[in-house]
């Protein structure tokens, strides 16, 4: 969908998921604050991370640090949305974090990868309007949910290392074969 689209595309632009992606990158020792000996100022360790960002999103947008970095960027928006919904909840503002599984919708296909199970975008925005007002967080969607629960009881090494398959697999269907039963693509 469109509004998705536009939003991941948004999203990898954004100073946030670069700036996320700056301290993946240091704490995975690609780049580091000092050098031996010489000092490092923090706008060319801004510059060094951008570049290398750059590169990955271009010529490999699967690597390990762009998933971490998005990773890490999901859960930041999840966390602040959770924790903003607190200190405006007295105000009557309401903010829900929609976590949903995967979704019927194009990205799949246009991105070169394979998609098994999906729900619709009109589930996802069904269910996550019917939970505005009542939660911090929904999890839309029977493939959303199915996931969550069948992972939530494993030990968190055995979760990364599933989910990690099922990525590789993902990516590396190079888009030959999207087709789900209905004849749509995912």
């Amino acid at each position: 969908d469109m509004l998705g689209d536009d939003l991941d595309a948004w999203l990898a632009d954004s100073n946030l998921y670069k700036r996320t992606f700056r301290n993946c990158a240091i704490i995975a020792g690609l780049i580091e604050r000092r050098m031996p000996g010489k000092e490092k100022s923090g706008r060319q360790v801004t510059f060094s991370s951008d570049l290398i960002y750059d590169v990955l999103r271009a010529h490999e947008p699967d690597h390990i640090l762009l998933r971490a970095t998005y990773a890490a960027t999901k859960a930041f928006v999840q966390t602040f949305a959770e924790g903003i919904g607190d200190e405006l909840s007295a105000s009557g503002v309401d903010v829900l974090s929609c976590a949903p599984g995967p979704v019927d919708s194009g990205f799949a296909f246009r991105a070169s990868m394979k998609m098994g199970p999906t729900d619709s975008p009109a589930q996802i925005a069904t269910e996550s309007l019917a939970a505005l007002g009542r939660k911090r967080t929904v999890v839309p969607g029977r493939v959303g949910k199915m996931l969550t629960r069948s992972l939530a009881l494993l030990p968190r090494q055995s979760r990364v290392g599933i989910m990690g398959r099922v990525m590789r697999g993902m990516a590396q269907s190079g888009g030959k074969s999207i087709e789900k039963a209905n004849g749509k693509f995912a």
